[in-house]
């Protein structure tokens, strides 16, 4: 009997208690990484990057891409750790750790100058390990190389000198075998069936082993935490161990993981998940998984989906994760997720169209037959039926029916036999009966009853009144009769007493309250009560109005954009469901009704986000059965693999993660990255900066999303978006803040990610700039300043200049020209009686001609009068006696409540150009200059 058989023969004599569905994982061969076949072992830092220890180097894993960092001479890289966030690589001959440049790029420095030379052939590191103090690297030949302060020292259990004062075990010798242990940060050793710890640089007797070396030989221990240990003996046997009074002491045996191990099978790993699930990696023969009764779960190997099923080692993260390093590539187990799944390797074929539960047993009807789940076999094996298409299931005493398109099939336990043989039964509804009576929709021609006449006789009949496709049938507490397809509306039948035949029917459709004609599903929860499931979310139906409207409490937590496909309700009244989404996204998915005290619902869709399948339009036709068992389970049936949500599992959905910023940068110029994020101080023309970023939630990394924003240039959050970079251009000086974001595929938001900096102005406006721009600007007031000084003093140089040869002029007429005579005396006086005290000069049309006639004198005799006088021609001798004017009415009160072309109309001009050069010619200045100069502010 090969080993196989055997350990399920050991299944059959310890029955499992569960459904044992292998968790969702993910692969990564060779060509998603580009290194070697060959992975040893995996560890995370505090930034949140996995690290793969590969026989081309150490790769680095963000949730985006894979990186190989070569270290020594492109060394294999056999083991790591990450101590004190420090990441420590072992290798042949070799051991040091990886540190950032200056440019933040992870480098492989060397430490083993640090040993004298003839230390150097340790041959492989196997293994390293945090201490107390220090780290310590194991060699594949038991090497014991401990690096603390700087400094590195071969540890040599087969020398006195490392033994404390009289505690050295006596008769060793250079070939005298031993063993090393690494629990809890501290060193143990075994020599001569003596234990000792490593303490102040020393060894010392320990009496943790006293207790557990009486009953076995301890290999190998795994700490599992909390207090917890996992002991593999020389016999084979594996325990598991606490720590009580100083000493170890065994509190189980696990005997189905013993049998993997007495088949000659080497355990490489071992971890323990907050559920307490026990997962064991092996050499050869996969990953295995108990739960806390020592029951097996699951087991991934080569043959059902595993790349290798030699693995060297597991390592568990933060999120509960496991990562699997095999000898042909990389797997990642979400262990986190409460789902499981069953795919073809598990024996299922055909997509599933209904599920059903009874008597221990879960059966799947699918387009391939009927299934039902081995416990002893693990997986689903088929039932003997015709291979045809089967649509329904419906459970009637210690019987489950199956219909299919030949008919329906009656289960008991794993045995079918026909009872009908109608084509193509779609649904099937069991009647409230004292005998098995049930009603069959079928394909195309309408109802069917069918009822039990005795133990092996079965009757069949045509419902008369009906026809078409029945996809969905349900009996009302009143007996009427609820019918539906994918295309219609809704029906309601009354039967007759015999039920085999409508004496009543009623049809509704959108104008009677239902949102479409379309998908619409019946079906029946607690206490016999319909419900409907249509395009938006779950309606009931008004007797006294009757009408369908949304059914309020569920309402409250539906809403209406759901497309109802599936629902089944637990015993304490939660319900379970698939259905379609169109906001925001499009997308098929399922969610939980959980019923609260207050007998309303709330919402929980955070694990079936994980499953949850993207569609370019919201289908009707859809075949999504889900079953709750009594197991604590939620079957889902979206897909050709059957999922499976625990109900009782605790989840790390809410562990916090983080959005790591990689790099910032301009063009080909790297700024920083992750290991190196400080103030940026950029230049004006390095405006135009790239961030790239990832998350650190590497489950499903490629469905994270992300959200950015730069403080300081747009003040919301962008949309979400799967690209991990993003550009900013023609950026202005000043200061910035860069946040970036992401969301996990469970729709859980991560830490921040920041980064500050500060784009720098121009040189043409920088500080010093701008003083260079003042002084500039105070120069040329002060030059604007002297040259209009220089102006004025200039114009009152020719003013004086004008004056003085006016007055020359003057005394050089009345020598040359002779006096005027009395009359002509006579005439002036009159002339400046008129215009000086009477004001003439304000009359704008005052003309010489008019000016004549008024003194009754000619025009050319006046005109030579004035010119004798004043040394003007008539208009600048009336001009001047306006500005003259001009100049006292803007000194005086009435001045200040008129404008200068006010008092210049005022005082006799017409012309606004006409007084300005006037009085630029008399003054030397402009009107506005004078009054700034010569007329006091109030």
């Amino acid at each position: 009997m090969n080993f196989v058989h055997r350990l399920l023969l050991l299944f059959f004599v310890l029955p499992i208690t569960t459904f044992a569905q292998a968790p969702f994982y993910k692969n990564y061969p060779v060509s998603a990484y580009n290194a070697s076949a060959q992975n040893w072992a995996a560890v995370r830092d505090s930034s949140g990057f996995l690290y793969v220890a590969n026989t081309d180097g150490v790769m680095q894993y963000d949730g985006y891409q894979w990186k190989v960092i070569p270290i020594k001479d492109n060394r294999p890289v056999m083991a790591l750790n990450v101590v004190n966030d420090t990441l420590f690589v072992g290798s042949f001959d070799e051991l040091g750790y990886m540190k950032s440049n200056r440019q933040g790029a992870l480098c492989y420095h060397s430490l083993t100058n640090k040993l004298p030379k003839k230390q150097r052939n340790f041959k492989r590191i196997w293994q390293i390990f945090p201490l107390d103090k220090g780290v310590l690297f194991t060699g594949f030949l038991r090497q014991l190389i401990w690096y603390h302060q700087g400094k590195l020292t071969t540890i040599d259990p087969l020398k006195k000198s490392f033994y404390a004062y009289g505690q050295a075990p006596h008769n060793i010798t250079s070939d005298t075998k031993y063993q090393y242990f690494v629990v809890d940060r501290q060193l143990y050793i075994k020599i001569n069936h003596e234990y000792f710890v490593w303490q102040n640089q020393e060894f010392r007797h320990t009496s943790l082993f006293e207790v557990v070396a009486k009953e076995l030989s301890p290999k190998r221990i795994f700490s599992l935490g909390k207090n917890h240990y996992l002991i593999t003996s020389w016999k084979r046997n594996i325990v598991k161990a606490q720590k009580k009074n100083g000493k170890f002491v065994i509190t189980d045996s696990l005997n189905q993981a013993s049998a993997i191990l007495k088949k000659g099978r080497r355990i490489t790993g071992c971890v323990l998940t907050k559920n307490n699930v026990l997962i064991l990696s092996t050499y050869r023969q996969g990953v295995w998984a108990f739960n806390e009764q020592n029951e097996l779960l699951w087991c991934l190997n080569e043959a059902n989906g595993l790349p290798s099923s030699t693995v060297y080692g597991i390592y568990q993260d933060r999120h509960q994760n496991i990562w699997a390093c095999m000898e042909m590539g990389i797997t990642q187990i979400y262990q986190n997720a409460p789902l499981g799944v069953f795919k073809k390797t598990d024996g299922l074929k055909g997509v599933i169209n209904a599920l059903a539960y009874l008597d221990g047993k879960l059966y799947a009807a699918t387009m391939n037959g009927v299934y039902v789940y081995s416990r002893e076999r693990m997986k689903f094996k088929p039932l003997k039926v015709d291979k045809s298409n089967y649509w329904n299931f419906v459970q009637n005493g210690d019987h489950l029916y199956a219909t299919f398109n030949c008919g329906v099939v009656e289960i008991k336990g794993e045995k079918v036999r026909t009872i009908t043989d109608r084509s193509i039964v779609m649904s099937i509804a069991s009647l409230k009966s004292t005998r098995k009576q049930f009603l069959l929709g079928t394909y195309d021609d309408g109802v069917y009853l069918l009822a039990q006449r005795g133990p092996d006789e079965w009757v069949k009949k045509k419902v008369k009144g009906t026809k078409g496709e029945i996809r969905y049938i349900q009996e009302d507490k009143d007996g009427s009769i609820w019918i539906s397809n994918y295309y219609k509306g809704i029906y309601r039948l009354y039967l007759n007493e015999r039920k085999d035949s409508v004496i009543k029917e009623q049809f509704f459709d959108a104008k009677d309250g239902l949102p479409s004609n379309k998908n619409n599903r019946v079906f029946k929860i607690t206490k016999d009560r319909i419900v409907f499931g249509t395009t938006q979310g779950l309606y009931n139906f008004d007797v006294h109005k009757q009408r369908f409207a949304p059914d309020a409490i569920f309402a409250q937590a539906l809403g209406d954009k759901y497309c109802m496909y599936a629902l089944h309700e637990s015993p304490r009244g939660d319900l379970y469901f698939w259905a379609g989404q169109s906001q925001p996204e499009m997308l098929q998915i399922g969610g939980m009704l959980e019923k609260k005290e207050s007998g309303n619902y709330v919402l929980t869709q955070t694990a079936f986000h994980k499953i949850k399948k993207k569609t370019s339009s919201r289908a009707v036709n859809v075949d999504a059965p889900v079953l709750w068992t009594p197991d604590h389970k939620v079957m889902i049936g979206a897909t050709q693999n059957l999922v499976s949500l625990d109900l009782d599992w605790n989840n790390g959905f809410d562990t916090p993660f983080k959005t790591v910023i990689r790099k910032a940068s301009v063009g080909d110029s790297l700024y920083c990255t992750e290991h190196t994020l400080k103030l940026l101080c950029l230049p004006f023309h390095n405006n135009q900066l790239r961030f790239a970023y990832v998350s650190t939630y590497l489950e499903d990394a490629e469905k994270n999303v992300y959200q950015f924003k730069l403080e300081g240039f747009q003040g919301k959050w962008s949309e979400w978006t799967t690209e991990h970079t993003t550009n900013f251009t023609n950026l202005r000086e000043g200061h910035y803040v860069f946040r970036v974001r992401s969301k996990n595929v469970y729709g859980k938001i991560s830490q921040e990610a920041i980064l500050k900096f500060e784009i720098l102005p121009p040189w043409y406006r920088s500080f010093w700039a701008y003083c260079i721009y003042t002084l500039l600007g105070l120069l040329g007031i002060w030059g604007l300043v002297r040259i209009n000084a220089y102006r004025l003093q200039k114009q009152k140089q020719t003013f004086e200049q004008k004056v003085r040869e006016s007055e020359s002029l003057e005394e050089v007429k009345e020598f040359l020209l002779p006096p005027l005579s009395a009359e002509q005396l006579e005439i002036y006086e009159r002339l400046e009686e008129l215009l000086k005290e009477k004001e003439m000069y304000s009359q704008p049309d005052l003309t010489l001609k008019k000016l004549a006639q008024e003194l009754q004198v000619k025009s050319h005799d006046l005109s030579a009068i004035i010119h004798h006088k004043t040394g003007f021609r008539y208009y600048d001798y009336l001009n001047s006696l306006r500005v003259e004017a001009f100049k006292k009415l803007l000194c005086s009160s009435m001045g200040q409540k008129l404008s200068i072309e006010g008092m210049a109309k005022q005082v006799g001009f017409r012309s606004k150009s006409t007084f300005y050069t006037c009085f630029k010619k008399l003054e030397g200045v402009t009107p506005k200059e004078y009054q700034q100069r010569f007329v006091p502010n109030e």
